[in-house]
């Protein structure tokens, strides 16, 4: 028998068992430390934390036809505010809980201004909707998600008919400010920029806070699962070809057989 000759069985299947144990182990453990994995459903259910977008179309979020662009400076032109696409005569709903602020014509349009729960005089935050037909009048408390009127007429911030929707900040002590600040209003559903608007500074609904809803199971493993596995996997075997590469180099060196056999 020579001994120099290899053991049995080959390495390369000693590694593929190894890695199958690895898989066994470890797999067990990821969700403990991977961050769960919500499901869209859950997503969008968490979305509103207790507030609405202003209005739907057939249940679904309407369509965002124009960001909020605010400009460089206060006395400059941008887009204080949101477009959404709405239709007249769409019902609209109280995005937030709050006090109806003001309910009236502006300039020949309908808008509706909500003072927010739990704003209070230093944070000031108010949101305003038009063109509006009020169904609510003013110091009216209202709900989210109550109906609080339908899309007027115009006239529109848009070319078609839509929903503006605007978010402002008083400054500290100085409520009906005739500078305030303006928000991206869609940071109250918390999709918007964290850059634009701290959220610390907003409101949260009474009971939100700390009822984070619980991961909902979907189908199919963590994808950090899926990735931490894929790389095991090549990682073992490019193992073990580089093992397999030097033990055929030094057989070769010395003569011995580099493959397994009877003989």
């Amino acid at each position: 028998m020579n001994p120099r000759r290899p053991l049995c069985p080959p390495l390369l299947f000693f590694f593929l068992v190894l890695f199958l144990v690895l898989f066994l182990v470890l797999l067990p453990l990821l969700p403990a430390v991977l961050p769960p994995r919500v499901s869209s459903a859950a997503a969008v259910a968490a979305e509103p934390d207790g507030r609405h977008w202003p209005v739907a179309r057939d249940g679904a979020p309407p369509a965002v036809l124009r960001p909020f662009r605010p400009p460089p400076e206060p006395w400059q032109s941008g887009h204080r505010g949101v477009d959404l696409g709405a239709s007249p005569g769409a019902a609209v709903t109280a995005p937030v809980g709050g006090r109806i602020g003001f309910a009236g014509r502006v300039a020949g349009r309908g808008v509706i201004t909500i003072v927010l729960d739990g704003a209070g005089d230093g944070a000031g935050l108010r949101t305003t909707l038009e063109p509006v037909e009020p169904a609510v009048a003013m110091g009216e408390r209202v709900t989210a998600g109550q109906v609080i009127g339908v899309v007027g007429e115009g006239p529109y911030h848009c070319a078609g008919p839509c929903l503006h929707w605007g978010l402002l900040r008083d400054r500290p002590g100085q409520p009906g400010d005739e500078h305030p600040e303006y928000l991206d209003p869609l940071a109250l559903l918390r999709r918007g920029p964290a850059a634009l608007v701290p959220f610390l500074s907003l409101p949260v609904p009474p009971g939100a806070a700390g009822t984070a809803p619980a991961a909902a199971a979907g189908p199919g493993p963590h994808p950090g699962a899926v990735l931490l596995l894929a790389a095991a996997g090549p990682a073992v075997l490019l193992g073990a070809a580089r093992v397999s590469r030097r033990r055929r180099r030094a057989w070769r060196a010395t003569g011995a057989r580099t493959w397994c056999g009877s003989g």
